[in-house]
């Protein structure tokens, strides 16, 4: 009877482990949904929206010459990069590049984010890849 408590324990325990793994944030993806009570008069690109973010604590970024160097601590590298992928259909291309978040198929943006005009009706992620 001892040994079978302590398998179940043992079970427990380690399912218990997978569940805080699984349920970590994905620190190489960062989706940004632009908030309701955002005035788009303040900024309408996304790089406004980031800034706004960062003023807020909800997002750090780095960014030099135009381009997104850096966001919550993880840097560009040699062969690594922080990629823009959207809904919008007037500022995306599937044949640049695709990422599947929750079911949905989302576009590599045509622009950076210094010169991408956010909408509240979209979804922009970051997503930090290797090539």
């Amino acid at each position: 009877m001892k040994k079978l408590l302590l398998i179940m324990m043992i079970v427990i325990m380690i399912l218990s482990a997978l569940t805080l793994v699984a349920c970590a944030k994905n620190e190489s993806e960062v989706v940004l949904t632009i908030d309701k009570k955002y005035d788009l008069s303040k900024g309408d690109k996304l790089i406004d929206y980031m800034e706004y973010l960062d003023e807020k604590d909800k997002l750090d970024y780095d960014e030099e010459n135009g381009m997104i160097v850096s966001i919550n601590d993880i840097d560009n590298s040699l062969n690594s990069y922080w990629m823009l992928y959207t809904d919008d259909p007037n500022n995306s291309n599937s044949q640049w590049g695709t990422y599947e978040y929750k079911g949905k198929t989302y576009y590599s943006a045509t622009l950076g984010a210094n010169e991408l005009k956010i909408s509240d009706d979209y979804t922009y992620i970051w997503v930090y890849q290797t090539f």
